[in-house]
C-alpha cells in the first residue's frame, strides 16, 4: 500500500511540477523566441492540410514547367508545327519544321 501512494504522490508532483515550469517559462522567454515557441495552440488540422497542399502544388510547378518544355521538345523534334500570330495590321505564320529552325 506505501509503494502505491508513494508511486501515486510522485506521480502527482511531478505533473504539478511539469505544469508549472511549462508556464514560468513561457512567461521568461525572451520575445525574439516567442517565434520558436509557438503561441502554445496547434494550428487546426484543415490548416495544416491546406498549408501541405499549397506547399505541393507550389512545388509541382516546376516539375510541370519542365515536363512541358520536354513535350514541345518532343512535339517540335517529330511533327512540323505552324504559329499563326495575328493583330491589328494582319499577322504572321511561322513554320517550324521537324528538327531545324523555323522558316
Amino acid at each position: 500500500m506505501r509503494v502505491l501512494f508513494a508511486g501515486t504522490l510522485m506521480v502527482a508532483l511531478g505533473a504539478v511540477l511539469m505544469t508549472s515550469t511549462a508556464a514560468w517559462a513561457a512567461d521568461s522567454l525572451p520575445s525574439y523566441m516567442h517565434v520558436a515557441a509557438g503561441s502554445g495552440q496547434p494550428p487546426p488540422k484543415a490548416q495544416i492540410a491546406r498549408d501541405n497542399v499549397n506547399a505541393l502544388d507550389d512545388r509541382m510547378q516546376a516539375v510541370y514547367a519542365k515536363s512541358l518544355e520536354i513535350y514541345k521538345a518532343n512535339i517540335r523534334a517529330q511533327y512540323p508545327v505552324i504559329i499563326a500570330r495575328f493583330d491589328d495590321w494582319g499577322g504572321s505564320m511561322t513554320l517550324y519544321p521537324p528538327g531545324k529552325d523555323p522558316a
